[in-house]
């Protein structure tokens, strides 16, 4: 088996990893803190992986390089995490989603949901964003756009 270099290097950068998670506004105090470090750490791991010393690795990724890449994949991890609260949000005003999509991965969610926003007229899609926190609402509004968007919502997702 091949021996890699990861454990030193993770160690090595942990200072790094720390300033990149700030960077994203993510601090200690964050309920996610640790979740972002071992994503951070993860991305290390795999880039650290195919070499065997760290000179190497440090002229393949140098510093700026590396805070680059690190940052770049806790933007894309928080920008993932974002589109699960959304599918959770709406679930939470009544729009849940149907149980055959369960199975299919986030990707193909995502294109459902913008298939689904795009067929609505302008008048829907103000609602739907109105919903999803685009402006303040009051109850009554709120439930009233649910009742609305629940409808076409289940017929549209009755093809899957």
């Amino acid at each position: 088996m091949k021996e890699t270099i990861a454990p030193v290097i993770v160690e090595k950068y942990e200072g790094l990893i720390r300033k990149v998670t700030y960077r994203c506004g993510v601090h200690s105090h964050h309920p996610n803190f640790e979740d972002y470090l071992q994503e951070a750490r993860w991305q290390l791991v795999l880039l650290a992986v195919d070499y065997t010393d760290i000179q190497s690795f440090e002229e393949a990724f140098p510093l700026s390089y590396l805070y680059k890449k690190l940052y770049w994949s806790l933007i894309d991890f928080q920008r993932k995490q974002k589109e699960c609260e959304n599918l959770v949000d709406l679930a939470k005003e009544g729009l849940e989603v149907p149980a055959k999509l369960e199975a299919l991965n986030e990707l193909e969610i995502q294109l459902a949901f913008q298939e689904f926003y795009t067929q609505l007229d302008e008048k829907d899609q103000e609602r739907l964003t109105a919903l999803l926190g685009g402006r303040p609402l009051s109850r009554q509004m709120k439930s009233y756009y649910r009742q609305i968007l629940r409808e076409k919502f289940k017929l549209f997702f009755q093809s899957f």
